[in-house]
């Protein structure tokens, strides 16, 4: 479980997308803590996209 603190303001959104750019997981960021649970999912590299005020930024993400 990834845990997203105050990096992301509320009223935003988060995606995360497969290394092959399967959308798999999308939702609103209501408060400033969010918890994103990839335990479903294997091994491997994920990219976390945050949409805030016009802005979109990228993270990666290696699941070990």
């Amino acid at each position: 479980i990834l845990e997203i603190i105050k990096t992301i303001q509320a009223d935003s959104r988060i995606e995360v997308y497969s290394n092959s750019g399967q959308k798999l997981i999308s939702q609103a960021v209501l408060k400033d803590k969010i918890e994103i649970d990839l335990t479903e999912y294997s091994s491997g590299v994920y990219f976390l996209f945050y949409h805030e005020k016009g802005i979109t930024g990228i993270k990666r993400l290696v699941k070990n």
